[in-house]
């Protein structure tokens, strides 16, 4: 995963510097409390938006999150990721919650994708597997094969 990494948002940084001067000529024209809430929203829109993760070789936005499922299910799951996700495969039953965990990484195009698998021993979800990760037609099989999983 060495080949995803975060760079400065560009359009989120053009945006905040846009709403500063837009709170400059609020306050040129003595609309100080609407000064002050431009110079808040840009603030924070800023701090939450700064940073970006992208796929270095494309540049491509990267996007991640979870998917919950049974403990007992872990290995079934890893036998399916390591296999070839066709249109025949099982699919898989996720969750709210449950005490397996599985991380997923995909870029905007589908052209990258990771999985991580975890467990919950008490108290926190341990590693299972290092990433598994997938390049062009494979992580766009992933990417179709979850769609097809969360559809049901």
């Amino acid at each position: 995963m060495e080949n995803v990494i975060k760079r400065v948002n560009v359009k989120a940084l053009i945006f905040s510097l846009s709403l500063y001067a837009a709170a400059i000529a609020a306050f040129i024209t003595s609309y100080q409390s609407f000064g002050i809430l431009l110079i808040l929203i840009s603030t924070t829109y800023l701090f939450l938006k700064f940073k970006i993760e992208i796929y270095n070789p494309t540049g491509s936005p990267v996007k991640r999150y979870s998917l919950f499922f049974e403990k007992d299910n872990l290995p079934k799951f890893e036998e399916i990721l390591r296999g070839d996700m066709g249109d025949n495969t099982v699919l898989f039953n996720f969750s709210d919650s449950g005490s397996a965990r599985a991380d997923i990484v995909i870029t905007k195009d589908e052209t990258f994708s990771a999985v991580k698998l975890y467990r919950f021993i008490p108290y926190k979800y341990e590693e299972a597997t290092d990433y598994i990760e997938f390049n062009g037609p494979q992580s766009l099989k992933l990417a179709r094969y979850l769609e097809r999983c969360n559809k049901r």
